[in-house]
């Protein structure tokens, strides 16, 4: 959509895919980018009115100016501990806020769902239907979907299974099982949704 640039989702599915655990533990996340100087008001609310003043806000971690990854992958980490989503805007790349719940001031009923997952995963598809926004959502066992505006509307998402990919990776490298050698972002598939009211309307 506009107001998201390709390169600031490249680097933030990117980070979502390198950074997966804080102190060993696995987590998941949600980073959720939003168009350029939109009014975080639109996007929902803080769980905690400290939450957004950690030192991500102020100190403009970027997904773009910081492009050597080392640079934020320990402050992304810390991220992990906290619930809620971290909103990225999708022109500069800037962390606005953390620990965020979802809640698109723009109206309208929820379409489809991610059936067999939970709030994190339908919030963020509601998000990409009735607003111009993209959700990166990593799952704790590793698996990263992406909800985009366009293919929400087709009525699909766009899942990562790390260990397909590496399946298919060595499938097509058998000289080579090397698990460094495999690529740094599995590709995306596309997966149905369920549309509740159309199932709702065939069974009646």
């Amino acid at each position: 959509p506009r107001g998201i640039e390709p390169a600031v989702f490249t680097l933030v599915l990117a980070a979502a895919d390198r950074v997966r655990t804080n102190e060993g533990k696995a987590h998941g996340t949600i980073l959720l980018l939003a168009p350029g100087g939109e009014d975080l008001d639109d996007v929902g609310y803080g769980l905690d009115d400290g939450g957004m003043t950690l030192g991500f806000v102020e100190d403009r971690v970027c997904f773009v100016n910081g492009t050597e990854s080392d640079s934020i992958d320990k402050e992304l980490a810390d991220l992990l501990a906290f619930d809620g989503a971290t909103v990225v805007d999708g022109v500069s790349g800037v962390i606005r806020a953390i620990r965020y719940k979802i809640q698109p001031s723009a109206g309208g009923r929820q379409r489809y769902k991610l059936d067999g997952h939970g709030t994190k995963h339908n919030s963020c598809l509601y998000a990409s239907e009735v607003a111009p926004y993209v959700a990166v959502v990593r799952s704790d066992d590793g698996h990263i979907t992406v909800f985009a505006p366009a293919a929400s509307a087709r009525g699909e998402c766009y899942r990562c299974d790390p260990k397909l990919a590496k399946k298919k990776y060595l499938e097509q490298n058998t000289d080579d099982d090397d698990d460094d050698a495999l690529p740094t972002l599995s590709p995306l598939v596309d997966k149905k949704l369920e549309n509740p009211q159309l199932k709702l309307d065939t069974e009646q």
